[in-house]
């Protein structure tokens, strides 16, 4: 499991220098429990995303929204074109109570009284943007790899021919919802992130980073 002893910095401008260097800079040790890099670097999750050449990158709704900015500087830099991006609600529509997918029938939890037209609601917007389509998708300040799962499982019902969730991460501390454009993908910290991805693209990374990612398949 990723280590929380330390807190990640709220994402802020007086904390940017520090997360720029979790992005870029975080070593990405491995761990055999998940088959999965734990507390990695955006370097080095890029530098895996791009293995499986993704169609799309989807960012759980809210609080990843901003990385999608550093995968624009990313690709940017490489002077690649930029994969479609999206946003993927694993929650209610007022965010204050998660839909269980952990049974394969969508039975939700009886206290939550959610209807399941929730989640076809849900299936049925990400279904023109991932359908046939190789899915990455990016969370944010993972703890129990939840919001992950059932990600993968809505993109999964809405047709994606794979869904590639690689890591962990720990970068930041969310982000403000008064701070998060849904509606067009980004943050008002779009410069700060934008610059992260382009020098995470240019970060020459240690062989030894990329070693684990080399022999696990998109999940």
């Amino acid at each position: 499991m990723p280590n929380y002893e330390k807190i990640p910095p709220r994402l802020e401008p007086k904390s940017y220098d520090a997360v720029r260097d979790l992005m870029v800079t975080q070593p990405a040790p491995y761990d055999p429990e998940y088959a999965v890099p734990v507390e990695s670097s955006f370097s080095a999750v890029m530098a895996y995303l791009r293995l499986y050449d993704p169609d799309v990158f989807l960012f759980t709704h809210k609080s990843a929204i901003p990385i999608a900015d550093s995968v624009r500087g990313y690709y940017e830099e490489l002077g690649l074109a930029i994969p479609e991006l999206g946003v993927v609600n694993t929650k209610e529509k007022d965010r204050t109570r998660e839909l269980d997918f952990t049974n394969p029938h969508f039975i939700l939890r009886r206290w939550d009284n959610i209807s399941p037209n929730v989640i076809q609601r849900e299936i049925k917007a990400l279904r023109p943007v991932v359908d046939g389509k190789k899915v990455a998708v990016i969370d944010q300040l993972t703890a129990t790899r939840g919001t992950l799962k059932r990600a993968n499982v809505l993109v999964s019902k809405a047709g994606a021919s794979a869904v590639i969730l690689p890591y962990e991460t720990n970068w930041y501390d969310e982000a403000l919802d008064e701070d998060v454009n849904v509606a067009d993908i980004t943050s008002v910290h779009a410069e700060h992130m934008r610059k992260i991805g382009h020098t995470a693209a240019q970060f020459e990374l240690p062989e030894s980073w990329l070693t684990p990612f080399a022999t696990q398949p998109p999940r």
